[in-house]
């Protein structure tokens, strides 16, 4: 198979039908553009994130035309990309499953250990989300049954704790560390 310059590869998938002449460097940025995107939280619908990822289409049609030497000249920077996105998708069956676990087979265990009397008998910490609070969902109610050295704490921060008020999981951690 031949293979061609970034100019003329650029040109030949344009002729084949991608809306315009990319260049290399554009989709190598439009996909870690995405990556990151994603990494933090991708906000978009489906369609947009299938849409979105006409970057790594085109790369991965690219790079059976391309000169060796140009794609080799590429690759450490999509590597770590690739290597990420590749870790999440790895990653996926263990969250499912623990997502399955956690709605049976956990709760029959958790009820079987407390009719048992088990207790977390070390100092636990739990912090909730205010507005769960607020609709009337009572961690420490269901925490303290468990636990009886409980530390239970609101926030208004979000699901993602650490990264939106980091100081106050730090003293929480500290607090929870020092009893």
């Amino acid at each position: 198979m031949s293979t061609y310059s970034e100019a003329e590869v650029s040109k030949r998938l344009h002729e084949r039908g991608w809306r315009k002449a990319f260049t290399v460097a554009e989709m190598v940025d439009k996909w870690e553009g995405l990556v990151s995107e994603v990494e933090q939280g991708y906000t978009h619908t489906i369609h947009e994130y299938t849409n979105d990822l006409y970057s790594r289409n085109w790369l991965q049609e690219a790079s059976g035309l391309l000169h060796g030497f140009v794609v080799q000249d590429w690759t450490p920077q999509l590597s770590p990309s690739e290597e990420y996105l590749q870790a999440s998708r790895e990653a996926v069956p263990s969250i499912v499953a623990d997502y399955r676990a956690w709605a049976g087979v956990d709760i029959e265990h958790d009820r079987a250990d407390r009719a048992g009397g088990a207790l977390l008998r070390m100092p636990v910490g739990v912090v909730q989300q205010d507005w769960g609070a607020a609709l009337g969902y009572d961690a420490e109610a269901v925490w303290r049954t468990w636990a009886p050295d409980l530390d239970h704490r609101l926030t208004a921060a979000g699901h993602f704790m650490a990264e939106e008020d980091p100081a106050m999981v730090v003293k929480i951690l500290g607090d929870l560390l020092a009893r």
